[in-house]
C-alpha cells in the first residue's frame, strides 16, 4: 500500500546522501567496542569525559544497510589519530561513515541538545514546506 509519509521521507534521506557523498570526508572508524544501545551521543561523551586529554567527540553520518542515513556520534582517539565506533560494534565495517563536525568539550554537556539541533538541520535543509508538512516526528535521519 503506497504511503505518502514513506515516499517523502525516501525522497528526503535520498538528498541527504547524496549531499554527504559528495560534500563531506568519508571516514573508517575503528571498530573499539559494540553496545548496540541506541545511545551513542551518551556512550561518546562517557568516553571523551574518561579521557579528556586524549578523546574528543564528532558528529557524522552514515548510511545503513537500507541506505538510509542516520545521524551519529564517534570518538576520535588524539594518541592514534583514528575515529572509534563505540556503540553499532561489529556492523559498522559495513556502513559509510561521513564527519560531519568536532564537538566542543564545552559543549559535551549539551549533546541531547547538538544532536536535535542537528536532526533539524539535516531535515530543513533538504526538505520543503509540502514534504515538512507530510513527515510528522521531523525527522529524516
Amino acid at each position: 500500500m503506497f504511503s505518502l509519509r514513506r515516499w517523502v521521507l525516501t525522497r528526503i534521506q535520498k538528498r541527504i546522501v547524496c549531499t554527504m557523498r559528495s560534500t563531506l570526508q568519508r571516514i573508517y572508524p575503528e571498530n573499539i567496542n559494540g553496545l548496540f544501545n541506541f545511545r551513542c551521543l551518551d556512550n561518546v561523551v562517557q568516553n571523551a569525559f574518561a579521557d579528556e586529554e586524549n578523546i574528543q567527540v564528532y558528529e557524522c553520518l552514515y548510511i545503513d544497510d537500507d541506505g538510509d542515513p542516520i545521524l551519529h556520534y564517534l570518538n576520535y582517539d588524539l594518541r592514534d589519530q583514528k575515529y572509534k565506533e563505540v556503540t553499532i560494534g561489529w556492523k559498522s565495517k559495513f556502513f559509510e561513515y561521513y564527519i560531519v563536525k568536532r564537538i566542543e568539550k564545552d559543549d559535551w554537556r549539551y549533546i541531547q541538545q547538538q544532536f536535535n539541533n542537528s536532526l533539524n538541520y539535516w531535515f530543513i535543509k533538504h526538505s520543503n514546506w509540502f514534504e515538512r508538512l507530510c513527515i510528522e516526528d521531523k525527522r529524516a535521519c
